[in-house]
């Protein structure tokens, strides 16, 4: 079993951003005003003469951290989506977008089940994903304009909420500890891996404490030097989650093109 200590894990997804939808963000956010922030939801008051706007279990509380009008928003998210009977989840987002249409979504994992920051297995890792994943979807839903979630529904085919995005986790430790290369053994370690970076590329030992994996849709710093890194892991990600969103822009070019008859050669 394959399993981690001290986890914080952030998703990386590039969103059609630019200066003028930056500045538009934070006038939504109120990022100028005394009273920052607030609840916010994507649902749209059809009915907007009436004395009376149910809005339903769902909303996002936001709280202004950091920003600058024209380049980027930092803020906190708090999400309050309703959950299945018997399970409680506390979610709470660091989330910073820029003008280049990098957006993070940054968390520590507290517990996960019965598992307290200390040996929490990458098999409840990758379940946990599938929900911070979704929620954090939902969360910029909700703060987007109208326009940008056209352009997402379109490259999506109208599947936002399960866009790809590309993972980073950091651990403070690994058990069983051992070389990097031998994590990648076509098995049972390389298999759990995968739940949380896609297909493995590479394994690399960085020192005698730290290690390296990456994937088609993540990497997987592990040691206690690993927080040393996050600049250099921020500006991977940025490449990488472009590189994952043109794939997507590709594939629905492609299909529309074989869907009017026309011949794709690569």
């Amino acid at each position: 079993v394959f399993v981690c200590d001290e986890f914080s894990g952030c998703c990386v997804v590039p969103v059609c951003v630019g200066a003028n939808q930056v500045v538009e963000m934070n006038l939504k956010l109120g990022s100028n005003e005394r009273c920052q922030g607030g609840y916010f939801t994507a649902q749209v008051d059809d009915d907007s003469t009436n004395t009376q706007c149910e809005v339903p279990t769902g909303l996002t509380s936001v709280t202004i951290l950091d920003h600058d009008m024209t380049r980027f928003t930092n803020m906190e998210a708090q999400v309050y989506y309703p959950e299945d009977d018997g399970v409680v989840q506390v979610e709470h987002f660091g989330i910073h977008t820029r003008m280049d249409g990098t957006v993070v979504y940054g968390l520590m994992i507290e517990s996960v089940m019965d598992r307290i920051l200390e040996n929490i297995s990458l098999d409840n890792l990758a379940r946990l994903l599938v929900d911070v994943h979704i929620d954090s979807s939902k969360i910029m839903e909700s703060l987007l304009s109208s326009h940008q979630r056209d352009l997402l529904d379109m490259i999506f085919l109208g599947n936002t909420l399960n866009r790809d995005k590309v993972n980073v986790i950091i651990a403070d430790r690994v058990v069983p500890k051992q070389s990097a290369e031998r994590y990648l053994d076509k098995d049972a370690f390389e298999n759990e891996i995968r739940q949380v970076l896609g297909d493995t590329y590479e394994a690399h030992d960085l020192g005698d404490s730290d290690i390296v994996i990456t994937g088609s849709h993540g990497i997987m710093l592990v040691g206690p030097q690993s927080k040393m890194q996050e600049p250099v892991l921020l500006a991977f990600l940025s490449l990488r989650s472009r590189d994952v969103f043109v794939h997507n822009v590709f594939s629905r070019w492609e299909s529309r093109v074989r869907g009017q008859g026309f011949r794709v050669q690569g």
